[in-house]
């Protein structure tokens, strides 16, 4: 569901329950990182390079 401040989910999945909740401005990092990745150009300002590597990948 779209609210003023993000997207908030409710969920049920093999017996669990949840909620999913992010905010707009974080969609929007999100989006824009992975719409530069797909077109190759250059993120690794984006990168944190104070993780370790499985934490920064970032498209799977």
């Amino acid at each position: 569901m779209r609210t003023a401040i993000g997207i908030e989910a409710k969920y049920q999945f093999r017996g669990y329950h949840g909620n999913f909740s992010m905010l707009w401005s974080l969609v929007q990092a999100d989006v824009s990182v992975r719409m530069c990745a797909y077109m190759g150009l250059d993120i690794s300002e984006f990168v944190r390079h104070d993780l370790e590597e499985h934490e920064r990948e970032i498209i799977h």
